[in-house]
């Protein structure tokens, strides 16, 4: 997971958003847990992708 939180503030301090996506909304929690004890981060959690695509581009929300 140290590896993928560094993968991650690597796209978001390129101005990428990032998506992502779980089996279930427990193991999407369970992801978001992961990633915020290795130094990921908050995350948000959306429920359809039309929901990602309306985030704001430059925000540095995490999605789940």
């Amino acid at each position: 997971f140290d590896i993928v939180q560094s993968q991650l503030k690597d796209e978001i301090a390129a101005g990428k958003r990032v998506l992502i996506a779980a089996y279930s909304a427990g193991s999407g929690e369970r992801l978001a847990t992961l990633l915020k004890e290795h130094g990921a981060g908050e995350t948000l959690a959306v429920p359809c992708w039309d929901d990602f695509r309306r985030l704001p581009p430059n925000g540095s929300n995490r999605t789940t």
